[in-house]
């Protein structure tokens, strides 16, 4: 399969697919997705598909229309909202930080991790096809 990322078809399916199965105390087997219609980070249980509750609720730290859910390496919640990436606890869903924001980030709506680097895709806002580390 090639995978084009003009289109931000490819990158949103992946992204909802292994978006946030995590491995920490309180989320553990959980599936974390974004809700932008709610403003929050929804949990499910990743074997049984059981909603489990909002593990980031409406509008923490500012959370306004996610795009999407990544779980980093330190375990923390990395959540895009417009033009910023949100960190949240990954075992209570607290707010921590803002992790990136900036002109450099427009219309932020797919966040993959892989080990130590985080790539952020922008698909609209006239950003369609940026890729950005």
């Amino acid at each position: 399969m090639r995978l084009d990322f003009r289109s931000g078809l490819v990158l949103a399916a992946f992204s909802v697919l292994v978006c946030g199965i995590t491995n920490h105390a309180s989320s553990q087997n959980d599936l974390l997705v974004a809700a932008p219609n709610k403003n929050s980070v929804e949990r499910f249980d990743a074997f049984t598909g059981e909603y489990l509750g909002s593990f980031v609720t409406a509008g923490a730290g500012g959370l306004a229309n996610p795009g999407a859910v990544a779980v980093g390496p330190d375990g923390n919640v990395y959540v895009t909202s417009s033009q910023r990436v949100l960190r949240y606890d990954g075992s209570t869903g607290d707010f921590l930080d803002v992790f990136a924001s900036g002109s450099g980030l427009v219309a932020a709506n797919n966040l993959q991790l892989f080990g130590y680097h985080m790539y952020v895709g922008q698909f609209a806002g006239g950003s369609n096809g940026v890729i950005k580390r």
